[in-house]
């Protein structure tokens, strides 16, 4: 299902978390544990940084970097691959995750994105509204970014990434997601 949002556009795709597979082949469903709970009760955004295109630097990024409100900012590595005949990178695939007390604080919240080079001092940055996701639905967005003098007036650089926000749902809610899933 496609949706387009702010002139940005976004692909949803729900999440399948029905269990997990452990070292012997044998499913997990229906088991749950502390953790599994403790886990479940936290509120957190996850995103996956894909790639960057049409950077104003042939040398790739240190990292990119997502900070929300006064949250500890998540960061990746640097990109895994560059594509030979552009300023296009591509990401390793891991999950950056910025975590908050409730899930209110980060839904009601904008996300900072930023492509960072250490060794030039530039940042390229973009901004995204959360309140735009989903709960625990998987987004994919293409943020075009800003903040270089170096930027080309013709091709704007873009990120590519998916987000997560996940978290409790407030008492009354969860009671009707509970029952409905019951159903």
């Amino acid at each position: 299902m496609a949706s387009r949002t702010n002139g940005k556009s976004a692909n949803i795709v729900k999440s399948n978390n029905n269990g997990s597979n452990n070292k012997n082949g044998t499913s997990n469903l229906g088991t749950t544990s502390s953790s599994d709970d403790k886990k479940k009760e936290e509120a957190k955004l996850s995103a996956c940084i894909l790639s960057a295109y049409d950077l104003p630097f042939r040398d790739p990024p240190s990292y990119v970097r997502i900070t929300v409100n006064d949250q500890k900012p998540g960061k990746t590595g640097p990109p895994a691959q560059r594509h030979k005949d552009r300023n296009s990178f591509k990401f390793p695939r891991e999950t950056v995750t910025v975590h908050a007390n409730q899930l209110q604080d980060l839904y009601q919240s904008k996300a900072l994105i930023q492509v960072v080079y250490a060794q030039k001092g530039e940042i390229l940055s973009a901004e995204y509204d959360l309140s735009q996701l989903l709960i625990h639905e998987t987004v994919w967005l293409i943020l075009q970014l800003e903040g270089s003098d170096h930027l080309d007036d013709v091709v704007s650089p873009t990120l590519r990434l998916q987000m997560t926000l996940s978290g409790p749902y407030r008492p009354e809610i969860g009671m009707v997601v509970r029952s409905l899933e019951q159903w």
